[in-house]
């Protein structure tokens, strides 16, 4: 996937038991939408609070199309109201540049050269039934819940994904 992954806010000192939610863009970001969105959410996460109680929170961008925003819950929960904050705030900076950061109907995977593409679930799934998309393909575990799970299975081989769960 291209670029390195940028953090910001309080990523690094986040725990591993830190609650985290997971958006994919339906494309890759260029360099200067990656600079806006980095602004985007350090403004964003520097004043996030739930019942006017600031969260520790950050996020990263991974390969210039995943999303991973991180609350250390442990410290202060986020609320309702907060996590509809996040969305609103993801979904404002996704109309800024023109993209769709809500499609939880594709897959990000590796396709066949080694590339990453987004697919339309019910092409990657006729993708596996026609043998095109083995057991050893990454894709990315948008399902992870906490930056633990992110770290150890954000990007995983289908045999390891939940996709598996449903092939059988």
């Amino acid at each position: 996937m291209p670029g390195a992954a940028v953090t910001g806010g309080q990523w690094e000192a986040l725990s591993a038991d830190a609650r985290v939610w997971i958006y994919a863009a339906d494309r890759v970001l260029s360099e200067p939408e990656v600079q806006a969105l980095a602004e985007g959410m350090e403004t964003f996460t520097g004043s996030w609070a739930a019942h006017q109680v600031p969260l520790r929170a950050g996020w990263m961008l991974w390969g210039d199309r995943v999303l991973v925003v991180g609350v250390e819950e442990a410290v202060h929960p986020a609320s309702g109201c907060s996590i509809d904050a996040l969305t609103h705030a993801v979904e404002s900076l996704g109309v800024a540049a023109g993209v769709d950061w809500f499609n939880r109907m594709q897959v990000l995977h590796e396709d066949e050269e080694g590339k990453w593409a987004a697919t339309p679930m019910h092409a990657f799934w006729a993708l596996r039934k026609a043998d095109r998309v083995s057991d050893d393909v990454r894709l990315v575990n948008a399902l992870a819940k906490t930056k633990g799970e992110w770290a150890a299975s954000g990007v995983q081989a289908f045999r390891d994904s939940w996709h598996a769960t449903m092939w059988r």
